[in-house]
């Protein structure tokens, strides 16, 4: 997913360096920065635009993650 929207925005998506708690995290910036990370079998899509880079983009997907890790804790445990 994540390279694919890359594609779309060509020269001007640049990698951005996104550290999160999951299994696995691709990043990039430009017209629109981008996050897209997978927890098991469960892809986070995080996307934003117009926003300032003092904004730490990696904090605007760090509860979506916690949230999908509780999920995951709570399928784990069953009735």
């Amino acid at each position: 997913m994540a390279a694919w929207e890359r594609s779309k925005a060509g020269s001007r998506a640049r990698p951005w360096k996104v550290r999160l708690a999951t299994d696995e995290t691709d990043a990039f910036t430009g017209p629109e920065t981008l996050i897209v990370t997978r927890l098991g079998g469960t892809l986070i899509r995080v996307t934003s635009e117009d926003l300032p880079q003092t904004v730490l983009h990696a904090d605007l997907a760090k509860p979506q993650t916690a949230r999908l890790q509780q999920t995951a804790a709570l399928e784990d445990v069953g009735p």
